[in-house]
């Protein structure tokens, strides 16, 4: 007897390809391919990171300042200082489904940017 599969909403990013003539009680793969703006891990060290800007209309580096660690984001950092790039540096670590955590190379894996607001 073959039924249909219940309706899945992907990720954004996330794009899948649904087996047809789905038989009942059987388990199925269903092969995702992923196409985000950036490349991730699930776990680990991240091997690509990233420079971020969260301004349209200018470019205003997100960085981590280690001396105000709750300051993240800083109106004047037009440009990257070079003596300490590795607070610009950000990476994503988790997958589409369950969410990311974006990590600063400068802070380490065990901090990660936290958002108040949507």
């Amino acid at each position: 007897m073959t039924a249909e599969l219940p309706s899945y909403s992907f990720p954004y990013g996330v794009t899948a390809t649904l087996p047809t003539g789905v038989v009942e009680a059987k388990t199925y793969d269903i092969p995702c391919e992923v196409s985000l703006p950036f490349d991730f891990v699930l776990t680990g060290e991240p091997q690509d990171w990233y420079f971020l800007n969260f301004h349209a209309n200018h470019r205003y580096y997100l960085y981590y300042d280690a001396t105000n660690p709750t300051k993240v984001l800083d109106a004047t950092k037009t440009k990257v200082d070079l003596s300490n790039v590795d607070a610009y540096y950000w990476a994503f670590i988790g997958n589409p489904f369950s969410g990311f955590k974006v990590v600063n190379k400068a802070a380490g894996l065990d901090t990660w940017l936290n958002a108040t607001a949507n």
